[in-house]
């Protein structure tokens, strides 16, 4: 995602909340200026530990005994609190969309026509 009209520490501070909520389990997979001024980020959010809350289940892949893959990413719900906990101010962007703090969550399709499985399940929360 991209976040503008914020800065490197009010993007840090919402990380720290969110962790609160998920047992210390979230950290930046990037995060790093996307322009010179420094006022426009790409972060992306990953686990720390994928047998830990926030962690993301793959949509596909099973494992041999019917539980489904646990991936490095956050889940939908770490990315909602996290868009939530920024200041009011910022812009994000992500998946094609502009999004603001408090926006509603919107649930997508991660799944198939045939296998739908949407985005807010793949997860323990």
């Amino acid at each position: 995602m991209r976040i503008s009209k914020t800065s490197r520490e009010a993007i840090e501070k919402a990380l720290a909340e969110v962790n609160e909520m998920f047992e210390n389990n979230i950290e930046f997979l990037r995060f790093d200026r996307a322009n010179a001024k420094g006022t426009i980020f790409n972060v992306r959010l990953k686990v720390k530990d994928s047998s830990k809350p926030g962690t993301l289940f793959s949509a596909f892949r099973t494992r041999k005994d019917g539980e489904p893959c646990r991936t490095a990413s956050a889940c939908w719900h770490v990315h909602g609190y996290f868009h939530d906990a920024l200041n009011p101010e910022a812009v994000i962007y992500s998946n094609g969309q502009k999004k603001r703090p408090g926006d509603p969550w919107v649930d997508w399709n991660a799944g198939s026509m045939l296998y739908p499985c949407m985005q807010s399940y793949r997860c323990d929360c």
